[in-house]
């Protein structure tokens, strides 16, 4: 499940979806989520208010959804498949799907900036963007070693780097690729990262997790 906390206490938005491939709730009316159950996967969008309303299925037989985002205007998703992926857009009621971008690897994670889609491609060491329209695809970081979750701030892109051993990092650098930098090193595993207020923060490891913070 996915579960809502606006003040104190938790609800469930909604409950018995199985394993999920992404969740965002960017816009501010529905909760948009990556329900990766084998053949059966889909995308769906939630109402936010009241909590745990109508759920509506957006887009289905999705190639393993591993990745969602939403702005004011679309809702996006990653079909990461095998041997390739590709990125989607579509309305919020799931009409109007567009494939913006094809991803060569393995589309991991997704986010959206004003006009721009970033990608990343964990198979591959790569990081992409493209243009909403689908439009100037570009690769802006590459040789990375197993990038993740990825985050954009004003001038900030920064990506987890899942390398062997104690060797993850957070690495950070401008839009056009310039003025790559490592933010925090030596993580074990880390597995989600988020911008704020001139810091980033990034969940490190698995059984046992520790939550870092550090300026950007």
């Amino acid at each position: 499940p996915i579960c809502r906390k606006p003040y104190a206490g938790g609800a469930v938005v909604p409950n018995g979806i199985g394993r999920m491939g992404g969740v965002t709730v960017e816009f501010s009316d529905y909760v948009f989520i990556g329900n990766a159950v084998y053949a059966h996967a889909r995308l769906l969008r939630v109402h936010r208010t009241p909590v745990g309303g109508a759920t509506a299925i957006i887009a289905s037989g999705v190639n393993n959804p591993s990745g969602v985002y939403a702005d004011a205007d679309y809702a996006y998703w990653l079909a990461a498949g095998i041997t390739g992926g590709q990125v989607f857009r579509a309305q919020h009621d799931g009409t109007q799907p567009l494939a913006i971008l094809n991803v060569p690897g393995f589309a991991f994670d997704i986010v959206v900036d004003g006009q721009t889609v970033w990608v990343t491609d964990s198979r591959r060491g790569e990081v992409l963007s493209v243009r909403r329209d689908g439009t100037q695809a570009s690769v802006v970081a590459q040789g990375v070693d197993r990038p993740t979750d990825i985050e954009v701030l004003g001038q900030d892109v920064c990506f987890a780097v899942e390398a062997q051993g104690a060797m993850g990092k957070v690495h950070c650098m401008r839009p056009n690729g310039t003025m790559g930098r490592d933010v925090i090193t030596g993580l074990s595993s880390p597995r989600a990262i988020h911008l704020d207020a001139g810091f980033v923060y990034v969940v490190e490891g698995t059984s046992t997790a520790r939550l870092l913070r550090a300026p950007l």
